[in-house]
């Protein structure tokens, strides 16, 4: 058993073992509360794919995992059907679970707050990547949303709004703007299967719009 665990720990980083330990002990606990005494598949994949994100993006530390705590406790909420209780609330009053599922969004969401202000326990040099990596991500985020809305339309590398009458045209620039990002991210210390990650991850989303409209 102790060959098998440290296996485990030197195949994944402890950020991926503490956010999955994590997201199953919450998810007990909510599966108690709602008088179902086992684990939902769906928590258990929510459960991998937030520690994965977590282990692959490598922008969490130890020092942080109260803060994967409050976000996984606040997705997990989802499960305890929290528009069901805020109607149970009103029509029957307040009972434990309706006090939880109203109380522990607030709680959670103050505490990120608290986390990710408060200089004591986030260093100035950590909260500067953060920014750094937060502005690239959301510049990417932002090229995406336009692309997905006219495929002639994307937010170029210098946020300046382009819009091309052929549409090869603008799909070339859009892998362009990619390689940009993944440029950026290989100097912020991704990996390139990180990198690979969030191309796929942005195919997807592609995908999944298109099947939508």
């Amino acid at each position: 058993m102790g060959i098998i665990l440290k296996y485990i720990i030197k195949r994944f980083s402890i950020n991926f073992l503490l956010t999955l330990f994590a997201v199953l002990l919450l998810s007990f606990l909510i599966d108690t509360i709602e008088s179902s005494k086992t684990i939902s598949q769906s928590n258990v994949s929510m459960g991998v794919v937030l520690s994965f994100l977590f282990n692959k993006f490598e922008v969490v530390s130890i020092s942080a995992f109260p803060i994967i705590v409050y976000i996984s406790l606040i997705i997990l909420l989802f499960d305890l059907h929290i528009k069901n209780e805020y109607l149970s609330f009103l029509t029957s009053g307040l009972n434990p679970t309706s006090l939880l599922a109203i109380l522990l969004p607030v709680v959670g969401i103050a505490c990120l707050v608290y986390f990710f202000l408060n200089d004591r326990v986030l260093p100035a040099a950590s909260r500067e990547v953060d920014r750094l990596l937060v502005f690239e991500f959301k510049r990417f985020t932002a090229s995406w949303t336009y692309f997905y809305r006219d495929r002639n339309w994307f937010l170029g590398a210098d946020s300046t709004i382009y819009h091309y009458e052929d549409i090869d045209d603008a799909n070339m620039q859009m892998k362009n703007f990619e390689m940009y990002v993944c440029g950026m991210m290989v100097q912020r210390g991704f990996s390139f299967l990180t990198i690979s990650d969030i191309l796929e991850t942005g195919h997807i989303l592609q995908t999944i719009y298109e099947s939508i409209v």
